[in-house]
């Protein structure tokens, strides 16, 4: 039978707990996102995919859950120096099209903890040895034991091997030697049944071994739901969690809702102005919150020259410059909340002033320039003598 292949698992937990296996040659085995999965429910599949030598977090502070699994696996257990930010794992993950969050989270922590032993693992494979004495030297350095020592490991293994299959050559006689190999000399129908005989033996051998391996499974799994003091516990915590957070999500709504009974409050005083967003109008007035595309300018246009439209809040002054008779002013006063938006009564009495005062300057700067012409025209009639005596 093959040797179990050696992998690095990365893990996720949480409600939804992501799994990632690479084998030690950094080939991705599988990705899976599983609901409220046990962790004797992880371990039994982890030990159906093959040999557990890691097991990686991408936070830097090791979760129970994680660490459960590595112990009960007697895996190593990888950490990074500092939690893996989202940008840096959606960077590490982007090219192997994971399902969602949990699986990108699981495969970022188990290619971090490949890429910790990469360079070694690079050297191992220059190394001239067979594929499986590579894996097995692999194996050995995630175990601690380092390339040297394992490389001695396996050449002794190797002397071993050779000694019991040699035989000890033996000097005879000629006429003994041809004796012995009459004796020898077996039918091809004998060596055929001796082999099949082999193969059943082999055969029942395989699965002894498969009946102790499902006996393994069913004692670490009695074990895990029987003698793990910590199961009640976290599936209290599991309860106490998933009800902190409705408790949460339901003091935001309530929240958005007192902000909103307020707002209403202060709108039904006539302490704040409410705003339209554009395309929306109210009282001549709307807010763009976007950039204005050109779609939205010969929307304003329209609007402006049909006068639907007299102040917008904009914050890119510049894009609509050349729409005549539109005030537009920046949202710095604008205040949200929820999707209401609104500007407060004292701040649009403020704004109101400022534009009746650059209004009321630009009449008067208008009309200087009026005067100024008039003047002129006065004088240059004059001195044509076309003036009135």
């Amino acid at each position: 039978m093959s040797k179990a292949k050696g992998l690095i698992v990365g893990i996720d937990p949480g409600t939804t707990t992501g799994i990632a296996i690479l084998d030690i040659n950094g080939n991705i085995i599988e990705t899976k996102s599983v609901r409220n999965c046990s962790i004797s429910n992880v371990i039994d599949h982890l030990l159906g995919k093959g040999n557990v030598l890691v097991v990686a977090t991408d936070v830097e502070k090791i979760p129970k859950y994680v660490e459960k699994i590595a112990n009960q696996l007697g895996a190593e257990i990888f950490v990074p120096e500092e939690s893996i930010k989202i940008k840096e794992k959606r960077e590490i993950t982007k090219s192997y099209g994971v399902r969602d969050s949990h699986q990108r989270d699981a495969l970022a922590s188990a290619i971090a903890a490949y890429k910790k032993y990469s360079s070694k693992f690079r050297k191992i494979d220059s190394m001239d040895l067979t594929q499986e004495e590579k894996e097995r030297v692999k194996e050995m350095l995630i175990r601690g034991v380092k390339i040297a020592d394992a490389l001695q490991k396996i050449a002794k293994k190797e002397e071993t091997k050779k000694k019991e299959v040699m035989k000890p050559e033996i000097q005879e006689r000629p006429g003994k030697i041809k004796k012995e190999q009459s004796k020898r000399k077996i039918s091809e129908k004998a060596l055929i049944d001796e082999i099949n005989i082999l193969k059943e033996k082999l055969y029942e051998k395989e699965l002894e071994i498969k009946e102790l391996k499902d006996k393994l499974l069913k004692l670490r799994r009695k074990y895990i739901l029987e003698f793990d003091p910590d199961l009640e516990l976290r599936k209290k915590d599991k309860i106490i969690q998933d009800l902190e957070s409705k408790i949460f999500e339901l003091k935001k709504e309530l929240h958005e809702m007192e902000k909103l009974e307020r707002c209403w409050n202060l709108l039904i005083e006539g302490k704040i102005i409410p705003i339209a967003i554009f395309p929306k109008v109210l009282n001549g007035t709307s807010y763009l919150n976007r950039k204005a595309g050109k779609n939205e300018k010969k929307l304003i246009k329209k609007m402006v020259e049909r006068n639907e439209l007299r102040l917008l809040f904009y914050d890119n002054a510049n894009d609509l410059k050349d729409i005549q008779g539109l005030s537009i002013l920046k949202s710095q006063f604008i205040k949200r909340v929820s999707n209401c938006y609104y500007i407060e009564r004292e701040d649009w009495e403020k704004l109101r002033q400022t534009q009746e005062k650059i209004f009321r300057e630009r009449i008067e700067k208008q009309k200087s320039l009026e005067d100024i012409i008039e003047e002129y025209r006065k004088s240059r009639m004059k001195e044509l003598g076309l003036g009135n005596t």
